[in-house]
């Protein structure tokens, strides 16, 4: 038997030990238990010989002295207990209810008020049409027109701003999380062989912490004309990856704000960004 003694909690490796037959089935050395070999013979050769730890011999004297009470002596004294709160209880009902026909019948006016019935009572949930009013997203956007007056020389004007210069945006990514807005910027002007200013935005969030990215992304806007030679992966030194950049948000009037992409949001798959080849 390869269980552990419930009196000394060591080991029972030999065949002298004793297993309890009450409710817990627990093994006990001989010596523990202060048994002998014929006693143990004994209790294994007679089926009708019963031996219990004195744990459960205590809780089957509890059990004979406080015997368990049948189905039906159990529903009995339930039903003896609750029977007078109940009967108590109906006639508290009954006494409301009779209270309750003696003021109606005297407070009740002949003529009750008409109430107002413009709209429907709170209780009563109405659904909404979704035809009646467009959501944001299903309501189709006003295209702005420009004006087409020519301004006289003493005529009322205002200073307007105009429409900045269409820009090529490519996706940089696998940049390691010291590098800066400048240093990318230096970078392409290097790569791409051009003087022209280079729109670069770091596509972290601003909550985000750099230690636990593995690296970030850059977008960086640059002269269509330079499109080819942005694409070109031998333009760009090994190890960084790239591809056009793809703007996921709803285009907007030309002046509108520019969001900046999430990188939970736009970070793209491995799969699509452009490998350079050396």
């Amino acid at each position: 038997m390869d269980s552990d003694c419930y009196q000394c909690s060591t080991p029972i490796k030999s065949i002298d030990c004793l297993q309890c037959n009450g409710f817990c089935h627990r093994a006990v050395h001989l010596n523990c238990a202060g048994m002998k070999r014929p006693n143990m013979n004994f209790v294994n050769e007679h089926k009708n010989v019963l031996w219990f730890c004195d744990n459960c011999f205590d809780e089957l004297q509890t059990i004979k002295k406080n015997p368990v009470k049948s189905k039906d002596d159990v529903t009995t004294a339930i039903s003896d207990t609750i029977n007078g709160p109940i009967a108590e209880l109906k006639s508290e009902i009954q006494e409301i209810k009779e209270l309750t026909k003696t003021l109606a019948g005297s407070n009740v006016p002949t003529d009750p008020p008409t109430l107002p019935r413009s709209r429907p009572w709170p209780s009563v949930k109405r659904l909404r049409s979704t035809n009646t009013r467009d959501t944001p997203k299903s309501r189709p956007e006003a295209k702005l027109i420009g004006g087409t007056k020519t301004v006289e020389k003493n005529g009322k004007t205002v200073e307007t701003v105009a429409k900045p210069a269409e820009k090529f945006w490519l996706y940089l990514s696998r940049i390691a999380r010291t590098v800066t807005e400048d240093d990318i910027s230096e970078l392409v002007k290097i790569c791409l062989d051009t003087d022209e200013h280079v729109e670069v935005r770091k596509l972290v969030r601003k909550d985000a912490d750099l230690n636990q990215l593995a690296f970030i992304s850059f977008k960086v806007g640059v002269s269509k004309e330079l499109r080819g030679a942005a694409l070109d992966p031998s333009v760009w030194p090994k190890g960084i990856f790239f591809r056009e950049f793809e703007n996921l948000s709803t285009a907007r009037d030309f002046w509108g704000p520019m969001k900046v992409p999430r990188m939970d949001k736009t970070t793209p798959a491995m799969e699509t960004l452009v490998t350079p080849v050396h």
